[in-house]
This record gives C-alpha cells, structure tokens and sequence, in this order.
C-alpha cells in the first residue's frame, strides 16, 4: 500500500507541475513555441511514470511509417518526422526514453538493469574499436556516424524492452498494438497495391518492399496460429486475429520477397519441431488451410476482380522457383558481392574494414551492372555485413548472443511444455527462422525498424521465459 500511494503521489505531483507549466507557457510564448515546449514535457512525464506507453507508440509508429522510400510516385509513403537538428523523430523518442528510464533505474531508484549492463560495454568497447578503424582507414565521419547509428539502436532497444515490459501484461498489451499496426498497415498497402500503386519492383510493382514490415506480418501469423492451435482464443474472439491476418499474408505473398517466403517455411519447420506432439497435427492442418485458402482467395481477389490480366499469377512460382537458380541477377549479385566482400576483409580479418567502410565493386564484366551504380556501403548478408563493420570480435560476439538466445528459447520449450505461456513462446521464438534467412540474404542491420522489432520479440521472449521459470537459469 505505502509502495502505491508513493506511485500515486509521483503521478500527482508530476501531473499538477506539467499543468502549471503549460498554463505559463500558454501565457508567456507563441502558441506554436509552446505546444512544442508542452509536448516535450508531456512525454517526460510519460516516460518516467510510464515507459511502456512511449514504447508502444514507438513500435506503433516504426510499422506505420515507411522506412524502405520509393522511387517516384505511386505508393503511398508514411516518412518519419524531420526536425532541424533532430534525428529522425523515431530516434529521437528512443534516445529520450532511453536517457529518461535509465536515469530514473540507476539514480533514482538504485536499480539494476535485468540484463548486465556489462554486456552493453563490453558491445559498445567493440564498437569503439571499428570506429578507430573507421577514422585510421580514412572512411568519411558522415558514414561512421550513420553505421554507428544504426548498430546501437537496436542494443539500446533492447536493453529498454527488456527492462520496462517486465511482465505479462504488457507484453500482450506490445502484442495487441504490434498487432493493430500491423493490421492497418497491410490494409493499406494492399489498397493502394490492388489500385495499381504498388512499391515499384523492377518493371512491376510489388505490396511493399520494406523488410521489417514484412517481418512483423510473418511473426503476427505465426502468433495467431500458434495460439489457435493451443485454443488460447476461442469462441468469437477467433474472428478478428483470422480475418485480420489475411491482410498481412496477402501482403507477403505479393511483396514476392523470396526471403521471407523462405524465412516463413523455416519458421514453420521450427514451429513444428518444437510443438509437443499431441499439438503438432493439429498445428499442420491449420497452416495447411491459412496457406492453401489465402493464395487461392488472393489470386481470385487480384487476377479477377482488381487488376485483371495486368498481374500474371505464374510470378509466385517463377520468383519461388529462382530461389536455386545460380544464373538469376539476383542471386548473382548477391554471391559475388559477398565473395568480394570477404576478399576485402581477409586483408585484415581480425579489425574488418571499420565503421563507414565500403567494400571494393563487384567487377561489371563479371555481373553486367556498372560499378559506379552498385551499393557497396552494404553486402546483402547480415553476418558479412557485421564482420566488415565490427571485425571478427564484434560477429562473434552477436554469435555467441544469438547462440545463447536460441539455446534458452529450445530448452525452455522441452522443459516447459505443459506452460500455460508455451504457445506464445513458441509463435514469438519461431521467428528465429525468419530472422536466420534474413541475415543470410540481406544487409539486416543497416535497417533499424527491422532490428528494433528483433530487439523487442527477443526481449519479450526472454522475459516470458524469465518469469515462467521464476529466474531459474536453463
């Protein structure tokens, strides 16, 4: 009780000086100088008595907003806000709520961080170092900056959802709105794909191209299923998550991204080793029926009544089908891109190339593609990418962290499967399938939406699995 009227009186006394504030505000500025003045205070007081909220609308916001941006005209783009002198306005809310939690955790409170913070030093030491070898190498700071930026958001993302969803609770709350998002966005998209204003592609157009939103639709699915099979949602409560994930497998199906076609079939194949036995059938024929009546319903939906024979629905196949096809552009590119790649860093295997480096062009007899053209600021396989920014040390040390998530995950399904949290484990946890295929075919860390949304469903795997098991170590 004295623990809550303590809580209580926080919140009031935070309230009633955020009220006083704004009235003085209000009086002594310009109206547009104050709501920015007010707003800021609004979200300090909300990051401090309440994280989690500023962490659910960072994730909400990080689904909605387009992080891939297309050439040209046509679809529809939802761009981050843009402040002079500001990071991306989503970088900024989560360097803010980073800066206030952590403040209030260790100066105020006299608390720990669930996880060491010591594996965050130790990170950002590695770091330090390929930032050194960046400046020595004599890459621009610009792109220094930039590769930094993108390889410690995720770090601080995880460590702040690790320690503010800290029970059961909010994370399905993260879950709900993950799912709201996901659901409007897939709806979107779609509309605007189905009137013909679809991402770009080559000479076609395509749902989407943004990899963390696709992502976020596959573990959605995933989650759904998992749940229904284990009759965690029953009676009318099934009617929206199914209808609401048709959408979102529409969407992967025509992003024709051949990655997360295949990353879904390991996740599956995951899934289905990892159910206990009595649960397993019942999981394949729901999967089953999803897959067979949603691309039946969407090539009717989009062959027949929207773009008639403008889309050949043999894509689907011929896209598949080229997955193993050594000869495809694609494929191509992104082997002798990593061969290239490799050869640079085995020049000096233990620093890699630094921060901001660029890796020598795949030659333009060899691929047919000019030099001058090719993005060699990245390699389209994650675990190359991270050795040639990071060096050696730093893929090890995201190996021997991907390791240590995955042997937990696998030893907490065989320890506990008659938990009552198993299914949600288990449809979170699959992803790990869609994640390895990811990192295997494309430059993950240089997108942030996509490495923050890893961080947040590793965080809450880690954390149901720590309150199951009460802190017994696995």
């Amino acid at each position: 009780m004295k623990k809550l009227a303590d809580r209580s009186s926080l919140f009031f006394i935070s309230y009633l000086f955020s009220g006083l504030a704004s009235g003085y505000l209000l009086t002594q500025y310009s109206w547009q100088l104050s709501i920015l003045f007010i707003s800021v205070l609004g979200a300090t007081v909300i990051a401090f008595c309440k994280p989690e909220y500023m962490l659910y609308l960072f994730f909400f916001a990080i689904i909605i907003m387009t992080e891939a941006l297309p050439e040209g005209k046509g679809p529809l783009v939802i761009r981050d806000i843009d402040l002079p002198g500001f990071p991306p306005g989503t970088i900024s809310v989560l360097l803010f709520v980073f800066i206030i939690y952590f403040s209030k955790i260790y100066f105020i409170k006299k608390e720990k961080s669930v996880v060491s913070i010591r594996y965050m030093l130790l990170f950002f030491g590695l770091l330090f170092l390929a930032v050194i070898t960046g400046l020595y190498s004599g890459w621009e700071p610009f792109y220094i900056r930039l590769d930094l930026t993108h390889i410690v958001l995720p770090v601080l993302c995880f460590y702040l959802c690790i320690n503010i969803l800290n029970d059961t609770m909010k994370i399905y709350r993260m879950i709900r709105v993950i799912f709201i998002a996901c659901f409007i966005k897939s709806v979107i998209l779609d509309s605007y794909y189905l009137m013909d204003r679809g991402f770009p592609f080559g000479d076609t157009k395509i749902v989407t191209t943004s990899s963390g939103e696709l992502m976020a639709f596959s573990i959605i699915i995933l989650i759904t299923c998992t749940l229904l099979t284990f009759r965690r949602i029953s009676g009318i409560g099934i009617v929206f998550p199914v209808l609401s994930s048709v959408p979102m497998a529409f969407a992967i199906i025509f992003s024709f991204r051949r990655g997360h076609w295949l990353g879904l079939i390991a996740s599956i194949i995951f899934l289905l080793m990892r159910s206990p036995r009595q649960q397993r059938k019942k999981l394949m024929r729901y999967l089953f029926v999803t897959v067979c009546l949603t691309v039946t319903f969407s090539c009717l939906l989009v062959n027949t009544v929207f773009l008639g024979n403008k889309t050949d629905i043999s894509r689907i196949s011929t896209r598949f089908s080229s997955i193993f096809d050594p000869e495809q552009h694609s494929n191509q590119h992104h082997y002798l891109e990593s061969v290239q790649t490799v050869k640079d860093i085995l020049k000096n295997p233990l620093p890699g190339l630094g921060l901001g480096s660029r890796h020598s062009p795949v030659s333009e007899e060899l691929l047919g593609w000019s030099e001058d053209e090719q993005p060699t600021d990245v390699v389209h396989n994650g675990f190359i990418y991270l050795w040639m920014k990071t060096g050696l040390p730093g893929l090890l040390y995201f190996l021997w962290f991907g390791g240590k998530y995955l042997r937990q995950l696998t030893v907490y399904i065989k320890t506990y499967s008659q938990s009552r949290i198993l299914p949600l484990v288990l449809g979170i946890g699959s992803s790990i399938g869609v994640w390895i295929v990811m990192f295997m075919t494309g430059p993950v860390p240089w997108y942030y939406h996509q490495t923050c949304l890893i961080a947040l469903f590793s965080a809450m795997v880690i954390t149901l699995i720590r309150l199951d098991t009460k802190g017994n170590k696995l």
